[in-house]
């Protein structure tokens, strides 16, 4: 089925202010629920949750699971926490270093993302990219996955394409994607 084709109507327009003010409330509100999560962490898991997005972003033989220099990496606008470095000895990030932004984001979902939480959940990674990404980044993410678990986290990691919400296929690890 062909997507319905989107047209601006007088007042339909972007007002660039309120959509920086949207992006800051959603970051705002990420940070407030990725602190409380953490809280509630041991503090091995902390550590592993403040370096998962340093090893997707940066593919470098001196992180844990680097595999090869084809694997898929980068996530726009990431900058390496002291937190995320301060786990990752003997690497240092290099400044202003190009970079390929192959991925989109990555999110914690599932009881990690939410109240539910305690210290024996688990967390469910999405990892979203591009489908054509996918073979190239499943040995990263079976590696990291095994990772976590040498560090206490039970970690199950999906490969999500955007175009999946847009189009209402069935999201991985979702039963219910009409909710998100």
């Amino acid at each position: 089925m062909a997507a319905a084709a989107h047209h601006l109507l007088p007042g339909d327009e972007i007002d660039p202010k309120a959509l920086k003010l949207c992006v800051a409330r959603f970051k705002h509100h990420h940070d407030v629920r990725l602190a409380a999560s953490k809280h509630r962490m041991t503090r091995r898991q902390r550590n592993v949750i403040d370096v998962l997005p340093l090893l997707y972003h940066r593919n470098h033989p001196a992180l844990p699971e680097y595999i090869n220099t084809t694997v898929p990496a980068g996530i726009p606008g990431y900058r390496a926490t002291t937190e995320a470095l301060g786990v990752a000895v003997g690497y240092r990030d290099p400044p202003h270093r190009a970079q390929p932004v192959d991925l989109q984001s990555i999110f914690i979902m599932g009881s990690s993302g939410s109240i539910a939480q305690n210290r024996a959940s688990d967390v469910d990674l999405w990892v979203c990219c591009e489908s054509h990404l996918h073979p190239a980044l499943w040995p990263k993410v079976h590696a990291v996955n095994h990772w976590a678990r040498t560090h206490g986290v039970e970690m199950q990691t999906y490969l999500v394409d955007p175009q999946t919400f847009q189009l209402g296929h069935p999201i991985p690890g979702c039963p219910t994607p009409t909710l998100l």
